[in-house]
Formats: C-alpha cells, structure tokens, sequence
C-alpha cells in the first residue's frame, strides 16, 4: 500500500511539472502585454459658457454725427491738433448696416482716435473683447490699431493695442484686442487709431466679456 500510494503522488507531481512546463513555454511566445494607458475624460458633453456681449451705443455707425463731431456715443481726439484728422460718416462705404465711419489725416499730427468710454460697473476684474470690421486705403505710418484703455485717478493705467496694426490696403475684416481689467479702474475706453496717412474705415464694433 505504501508504494502505492508513493507511486501516485509522484505520477501527480510529474503531472503538476509538465503543466507548469507548458504555462511557461505559452508564456513566452505570447506578446509582451502593454500596460493600459489611460483615457482622458471627453468634455464633449460639457456646456460652455459663451462670451456676454455688453451693448455699445451706436455700435454699427447709423446714427449721423452731431454738431459736435459725436457720432452718437462715439467722440473723436487727435494728437495735441484736434483738427488733425477728420472724421466723417460714410453712406457709400460700409460693412454692415448703411453707413462706417471714415477716417482721414488732415496735417503732419501722429495719430487720431475714435473712441467711446464705459463705466467700470460690471467690468471690473473680468476680460474684455472689443472687436470692430475695419477697411484701409493706402494706410502708411504706424498704421490703423484697435484700443483698449483703462484709466485710474485721471490717468491710463494699462492698455492694449492690436498687433500688428494695418498698413497698406484691405478689404474689410474683423480685427480684435484684449484686455483684463483692473479692479481699481474708473474708466474703460475703446478705440479705432489711426496713425498716419491713408482712410480707415471702421464698422460694426463689438464689446463682450469673455469667460
């Protein structure tokens, strides 16, 4: 009996043996196993928040100009000769709407500014995009750039001007700048530059808080 039962025990080990023997063998003609990458959570379900747009007055350049040279909420400045460069509403050139704005360089001043100033109320502390469609003739200098100002206790405090500016001449497109405001601001101040000669045109002008 005790042969016997040495007999099997020694018939299961070798069975045990050549089993591991073929797992080994299996083993190693399989391809090695690549270790699992990890997928990126999609965000294709997710809503996103899209920019608010804040209402500028006379955004499209409808309104005609008044006696001061306002073109409805708009003011217009020059560099020290208020003169320098002259700014008309045109029914014949525009993008949008009927009518642009056009700009013109009347003496040897560097610069001439359309622009129009919002309170700070809601503003502060967030991004602004300020967006307009411009159109150049021949534009030489440092050219034609979108503005946007901040002031505090009378004085700029930070800006942003588009790069590069438009020189030469274009058809029309939209161009736009950025600019986080500080929460310390009193004043925000958006403009179309002109600087030096040439006409500009300038269209339907946008302002949105981007998220």
């Amino acid at each position: 009996m005790m042969r016997r039962a040495s007999a099997g025990v020694a018939c299961v080990a070798a069975l045990m043996l050549l089993l591991a023997q073929a797992a080994t063998a299996m083993d190693a003609k399989a391809p090695p196993r690549s270790a699992a990458t990890p997928t990126a959570p999609s965000d294709a379900g997710i809503a996103r928040t899209p920019p608010a747009a804040i209402a500028l007055v006379n955004a499209g350049f409808e309104a005609p100009a008044d006696a001061s040279g306002r073109f409805g909420g708009w003011e217009t400045s020059g560099h020290a000769q208020g003169d320098a460069y002259r700014f008309d509403r045109d029914d014949s050139v525009h993008h949008g709407g009927g009518a642009s704005v056009r700009i013109r360089r009347n003496s040897t001043e560097p610069w001439g500014m359309l622009h129009q100033q919002l309170a700070p109320a809601g503003l502060a502390g967030r991004r602004l995009e300020f967006a307009a469609w411009l159109r150049t003739d021949k534009v030489s200098g440092d050219g034609a750039i979108l503005v946007i100002r901040t002031l505090a206790n009378g004085a700029v405090d930070r800006h942003v001007f588009q790069e590069p500016a438009l020189v030469g001449t274009h058809d029309w497109k939209r161009y736009s700048v950025s600019l986080d405001i500080p929460k310390s601001t009193s004043i925000v101040e958006l403009g179309v530059m002109l600087q030096g000669d040439g006409t500009l045109w300038v269209d339907d002008a946008s302002l949105v808080v981007l998220p």
